[in-house]
């Protein structure tokens, strides 16, 4: 009742010290978006920030068209990785 989805398992990549997986891309309301194929993560459930490359940040950005003061939250799309 408290997980959007199915929890699953994958494999820790690297050895960075922290918790990296590889991820396929990033979707936008369940549609993949050619921004990050093959790419390797950092998983923190600690914290509720993306943070990633610049050019990879502004065109996620972009896409999901967050206004800077979130007051279009509700009607954000849904972020998949």
């Amino acid at each position: 009742e408290h997980m959007a989805s199915e929890m699953f398992w994958v494999d820790v990549t690297g050895s960075a010290g922290y918790w990296e997986v590889r991820i396929s891309d990033i979707t936008v309301d369940g549609k993949a978006q050619s921004l990050c194929e093959d790419c390797r993560v950092a998983v923190d459930t600690g914290t509720s920030q993306l943070a990633g490359p610049s050019h990879l940040m502004s065109s996620l950005r972009n896409k999901v068209n967050v206004k800077t003061d979130c007051s279009n939250y509700d009607s954000l799309p849904q972020l998949g990785f």
